[in-house]
């Protein structure tokens, strides 16, 4: 602030008000031991009420920097926006430690497959956990203790050290918009061999977390929009959401397990009241009975437990962010994850206020200074067991260890590999599948982006080439291009029509490159499209296929229409030095030209019928031969 004196001179003088700091006393710097924030935005200007900061934090600022170390704050988690390479990421990993008085927690949600923070140009994204669930008849645990090792070690040697997966989470509600397809499966028994599998895998380099407890698979409600709430009867709970958590803490115990934003009132029926002054059953997040009496004392979990981020709409829509923090931290939490955002250096100080407060709750109940006691023994234990990356190599060392092994060829070709063994065919009206050259010879494909079509008609080309030795005729049609008349004519001078629906697909490519992508369709648009085109294929009588690069409940509307179905859990494409990587679209290739033998089974049930509500299809024109 500044403030102007007017002297009898005439003279004026400028000079800057002292800004007052918040000094935290040792106490609440043990309660800061107990939070992990997020840094993936910071701006040092000064703040205007309407005013977000988008700017991401790459390398470390002086005020955060400052804010570690005042504060002695547990952790800090990156997300996708603060890493850029993987230099830049060890640089910033080796100041965040080195700002910090204590070993930091630094986390990242490192699933594989749809949540991934570590880019796939940069490190091994894989399939996800869906496809592992795939791989499980003819595999057994072997992928998922593979892979878990492999995002453990890339981690690792960023410096990171604590990675926010498995997802254990049993997905038996078709409708799950959250988990889906990063549940390992529908089957309880065969999530929780796999969830070990990949627990013992990440923690041969560092710190697995299992999630969402005590169970987050049986909603139809994301937690980050809305707070889900599961009423099933006690006895199914243990039989399946509760399965997974109980044999892995028996058999590996996760260094962390996080809570889910979710009330289970058949567990927990006591209420809190919320901002808008209404009693709310208890999230489990909140909820002593689950947290402590459950997770505590009948699962006998002795390491840290760690909400999910508290700034979720699930959360913050019913409780300040003090009340939050500490409603969690009286039901048994160790680690709150982002209770609040710090955006601004005015944040800063904020953050040291909100400390005091939750401080003060602790020193007004002496019950909640004995819970903490220990839960600061389970913090330190578990910290204990870090070994920084500074003190084994240098910078640059740290640097050459990293580009040698993240996304390294054996990496890759395991990723590749596991895309092929997960690869599953649901649906297969007898000659679709393989795809017999001499019988089809003109080949549609039919995608809703540019990039799709033009990797995927180049690698099936290479493919039946190499496989069955025939150049075959591909033709493209882009989804989002409306003009019926097109569409008609394209799907009735070729034989057999190929669809790729990719239900979470984001392209790669910053600027679109056709005319028809300028106006891109919705999701329910797309779905529309999609079975128009197979409807018209079918009254033509030409064959059709449908490859679903994702989750496969999201095939259920329209395999009825579709004479064959694959899925290969993941669409994702990446590009890196001008080079595609892409291992589903390359799977799928090898399937359809019969060069697999073998594939995966579905880990899931879905349903083969047609939804009963009108879809308004776009009708495709007629046109003459």
């Amino acid at each position: 602030m500044l403030i102007y004196l007017s002297l009898i001179s005439g003279c004026s003088f400028t000079y800057k008000k002292a800004v007052k700091t918040t000094t935290l006393t040792d106490f609440e710097k043990s309660i800061a031991q107990k939070i992990i924030l997020d840094i993936r935005y910071f701006c040092n200007n000064k703040q205007n009420k309407s005013e977000k900061c988008l700017k991401p934090v790459t390398h470390l600022p002086l005020s955060l920097k400052q804010m570690i170390s005042d504060t002695n704050i547990g952790g800090i988690i990156l997300f996708s926006e603060n890493i850029h390479s993987l230099k830049q990421t060890i640089k910033l990993t080796r100041k965040l430690q080195q700002a910090a008085k204590n070993t930091l927690f630094i986390a990242i949600d490192q699933e594989g497959g749809r949540v991934i923070r570590l880019p796939g140009t940069l490190g091994t994204s894989f399939s996800g956990n869906m496809a592992i669930g795939a791989t499980y008849p003819r595999h057994n645990v072997y992928y998922s203790r593979k892979v878990g090792e492999i995002i453990g070690q890339e981690l690792d040697l960023l410096g990171i050290n604590v990675d926010f997966a498995p997802d254990i989470d049993v997905n038996t509600n078709a409708d799950n918009p959250v988990i889906n397809i990063r549940s390992f499966g529908e089957d309880a028994l065969r999530v929780a061999r796999l969830g070990q599998a990949m627990t013992e895998g990440i923690q041969q380099h560092i710190i697995a977390t299992l999630k969402h407890f005590p169970g987050h698979g049986n909603t139809n409600i994301d937690s980050h929009t809305g707070l889900p709430s599961i009423d099933i009867a006690r006895e199914i709970f243990q039989k399946n959401d509760l399965l997974p958590f109980a044999q892995i803490i028996k058999n590996s115990p996760p260094g962390m397990i996080m809570s889910a934003h979710i009330q289970y009132p058949k567990l927990d029926a006591t209420q809190l009241v919320s901002t808008q002054k209404k009693l709310i059953v208890k999230p489990a997040t909140m909820s002593h009975t689950i947290l402590t009496k459950l997770l505590r004392q009948q699962l006998n979990y002795n390491g840290v437990i760690i909400t999910d981020a508290l700034n979720m709409a699930s959360i913050s829509n019913h409780f300040k962010p003090v009340d939050a923090t500490i409603n969690t931290y009286v039901a048994g939490a160790d680690i709150a994850l982002m209770p609040m955002k710090i955006r601004f250096h005015s944040d800063i100080e904020k953050f040291k206020l909100f400390i005091r407060k939750v401080a003060k709750a602790y020193q007004n109940t002496p019950e909640y200074k004995k819970n903490l006691k220990e839960s600061l023994q389970r913090i330190s234990s578990l910290k204990a067991k870090i070994i920084k990356p500074t003190t084994l190599f240098s910078l640059n060392k740290q640097i050459k260890q990293a580009r040698k092994f993240i996304g390294n060829n054996e990496h890759r070709l395991l990723e590749k590999q596991l895309s092929i063994d997960a690869i599953s065919i649901i649906k297969n009206k007898p000659g679709i599948i393989p795809i017999k050259s001499n019988l089809y010879k003109r080949i549609l494909l039919v995608a809703e982006d540019a990039t799709q079509l033009k990797y995927f008609k180049n690698t099936l080309a290479k493919t039946f080439l190499k496989t069955q030795g025939v150049q075959l005729k591909i033709r493209l049609l882009n989804i989002n291009d409306t003009r019926t008349d097109k569409a008609g004519k394209l799907i009735k001078n070729n034989d057999i029509i190929i669809v790729i629906y990719s239900p979470d697909f984001k392209s790669p490519v910053a600027s679109r490159t056709t005319d028809s992508e300028k106006m891109q369709l919705t999701g329910y648009q797309i779905i529309n499209r999609i079975k128009s085109i197979l409807e018209f294929s079918r009254i033509n009588q030409k064959p059709s296929l449908l490859a679903v690069m994702g989750s496969p409940y999201a095939a259920q509307t329209l395999l009825p229409l579709a004479d064959a179905a694959v899925t290969t859990y993941n669409g994702s494409i990446f590009i890196k030095h001008n080079h595609i990587l892409a291992p589903d679209y390359d799977a799928l290739s090898s399937l359809l030209s019969g060069n697999i033998k073998h594939y995966g089974q579905l880990p899931i049930s879905i349903k083969n019928t047609i939804n009963e509500t009108k879809h308004n299809s776009i009708n495709i024109k007629k046109t003459q031969e």
